[in-house]
């Protein structure tokens, strides 16, 4: 009982010391930490010791992870990829059913691209859809949100699944289907709340939606949909044949298939060959500059995470 009322205290204190006195949330992590460590008894040694165990322990299972991820999600983002996706759903679905489309690619996008950017980079076509079905953005913004935030929790390699799966020394390709099973009926029973209480609501300053008139306005990438896709779903695969191949049963056998897929199945050589494919959405006119910098902002997006997880 008392350790359970230690941790509900400390939560309060790490929730008011964001939200209110907008302590910086890795300082307040570490405030919580110490705090923490005297409750339970330790010696200040002791838990100086600990919270840089963690911190070392957590930078060599997930840190490169985090930022492979991060540097697709970025090419994604700069190419026009995530677009192309939300456009691609959106088609086979139809306007009708739009809410439900941007629940989907929520899903899909969310996995390399971090949930927060996700939902600024599809803002713009949320409020054209909008626009053009008559459909109370609000609604729009409810599907995206859930269908993001359901990958951002569930799915690896973003860094909460992928935290737990380190610390609890767990498959990640099984995490990762796993995640799915549970992401996307969440997500679902997201898209139906969006629509029955969402259409409801209307916000109160339209004057943003005269900004976009057409769809077609938004920018994508020039790669065809099975390009695009690539980099989310090649990383994926690979992880859950190293996955299958580390069955008891020995699907594959003990030899060199077996090794190969359990070394290109690892998410280090996984996410690097998503990468590779990511790079290939760019248009091939960009500055060579220009990639390298989206290289070092993704890196510095992820050395925050990394931080923070």
């Amino acid at each position: 009982m008392n350790l359970l009322i230690i941790i509900l205290a400390i939560l309060v204190f790490i929730v008011v010391a964001i939200a209110k006195f907008k302590i910086h949330p890795f300082i307040t992590l570490i405030l919580a930490s110490i705090i923490v460590g005297f409750l339970m008894g330790l010696d200040g040694n002791v838990i100086l010791d600990k919270i840089s165990e963690g911190f070392g322990n957590t930078l060599s299972s997930i840190g490169i992870i985090i930022g492979f991820g991060a540097v697709i999600g970025t090419f994604l983002e700069k190419s026009g990829g995530t677009a192309t996706i939300a456009k691609y759903i959106l088609t086979l679905i139809g306007d009708k059913k739009s809410p439900s489309a941007m629940n989907l690619t929520g899903i899909l996008v969310s996995i390399p691209v971090f949930c927060d950017s996700g939902f600024i980079i599809l803002s713009s076509l949320n409020k054209a859809l909008s626009k053009k079905t008559g459909i109370s953005i609000v609604v729009f913004a409810v599907a995206l949100s859930t269908g993001l935030y359901v990958s951002h929790v569930f799915v690896p390699p973003t860094p909460g699944p992928l935290a737990a799966a380190a610390a609890l020394d767990a498959d990640l390709g099984l995490v990762i289907l796993m995640g799915l099973a549970l992401a996307i009926p969440t997500a679902f029973v997201g898209y139906l709340w969006a629509v029955k209480s969402g259409s409801k609501l209307t916000v109160t300053d339209n004057d943003s939606l005269d900004e976009i008139d057409e769809i077609d306005e938004i920018d994508e990438s020039k790669s065809n949909i099975f390009a695009v896709l690539l980099p989310i779903l090649i990383p994926i695969l690979l992880i859950a044949l190293r996955s299958i191949a580390k069955y008891p049963s020995n699907p594959f056998g003990d030899g060199f298939i077996a090794n190969f897929f359990s070394f290109i199945g690892h998410p280090l050589p996984a996410l690097f060959i998503g990468i590779l494919f990511a790079v290939q959405l760019v248009d091939k006119k960009k500055p060579v500059i220009e990639r390298l910098t989206w290289v070092s902002s993704s890196l510095k997006e992820a050395g925050v995470i990394i931080l923070l997880t």
